[in-house]
């Protein structure tokens, strides 16, 4: 490939068919360590393959002026593999990426060369199976798509949310801005209530108020619904909670004595913590271990 530094009013942005990266962490805030953009000729203007963020970026800070490399006219199979090489020399593609380019080619490449030539050119296995795996990305939201390829997402993952193209996800990703745990957990639950209660995930989202709570609590919310659904995916463990926190209540310690079940109530372990700084409290310790009445702790921990 040729280098040159081209006017940006001459490079065509028309054909976003090419716009396949996501490119915003490669355009820094000072443009000096920017990789040079990819073009071909078309006439006495440029069309633009690879580097759309580039540009913009050039754009708004009114720069006249890109380095650029010229790609000579190549059939689409050895443009593509030059793009994605190029591209990889930075970094691996995310799944999504991959599925937007053979979601754009293959209708025009026979799919032995896809599955082989165009796949090591991405990066990924051979196999017709491993390309209708990546095709199916397509069918995620770009909403979801983009967040989760911001946290490097496995394929696997993202499979999960084909079709799920559900107003209240996108509001979360919006307005509480998650973890990528937060989110799945929040996503699974709310689906899986909805699944068990034979209902759709917007009955659920009315019932739980949570577009109020998105409203009024932003970023905070995000603790407040996952609370919210856990009680509501597991109503047989929330009930024991209740009974467990109703019988500490009923144990008549000193204050500087904590008693932690394990809330997770996977196991019926309890934890005391004591802070002591005085020997009377010492004496209040042993006194307390000595006379604290087991008997509805030990009830109610066997039950769980």
């Amino acid at each position: 490939m040729d280098f040159k530094k081209l006017k940006i009013s001459d490079c065509k942005m028309v054909d976003k068919k090419w716009d396949f990266f996501f490119s915003e962490e490669e355009v820094k805030t000072s443009l000096l360590s920017v990789n040079p953009i990819i073009v071909e000729p078309e006439g006495n203007k440029y069309v633009l393959l690879y580097g759309f963020k580039i540009v913009e970026a050039f754009q708004e800070r009114d720069k006249e002026t890109i380095p650029a490399y010229i790609l000579n006219k190549l059939p689409l199979v050895d443009k593509i593999k030059k793009i994605a090489e190029y591209h990889r020399q930075k970094r691996s593609l995310y799944p999504i990426e991959i599925a937007k380019i053979i979601d754009k080619i293959e209708d025009k490449v026979k799919k032995e060369k896809l599955a082989t030539e165009i796949a090591d050119a991405l990066g990924i296995n051979r196999g017709y199976q491993i390309i209708d795996e990546y095709k199916s990305l397509n069918e995620v939201p770009e909403y979801i798509a983009r967040f989760l390829t911001k946290k490097d997402a496995s394929l696997k993952l993202i499979r999960q949310f084909r079709n799920r193209d559900e107003s209240v996800l996108k509001k979360i990703l919006d307005k509480c801005e998650p973890t990528l745990n937060e989110f799945m957990n929040i996503s699974k639950n709310l689906y899986e209530i909805a699944q068990r209660e034979d209902k759709n995930i917007f009955e659920i989202v009315e019932e739980l108020e949570l577009d109020r709570i998105l409203s009024k609590q932003g970023k905070q919310a995000v603790g407040k619904i996952y609370s919210l659904l856990e009680k509501r995916r597991y109503p047989i463990k929330n009930e024991y909670e209740t009974k467990l926190r109703n019988e500490l209540k009923k144990i008549d310690s000193p204050s500087f004595i904590k008693i932690n079940p394990d809330w997770s109530l996977e196991t019926r372990n309890l934890k005391f913590e004591a802070k002591i700084s005085e020997e009377r409290e010492l004496d209040q310790l042993i006194d307390f271990f000595k006379g604290v009445d087991k008997k509805p702790l030990i009830k109610i921990l066997s039950e769980i």
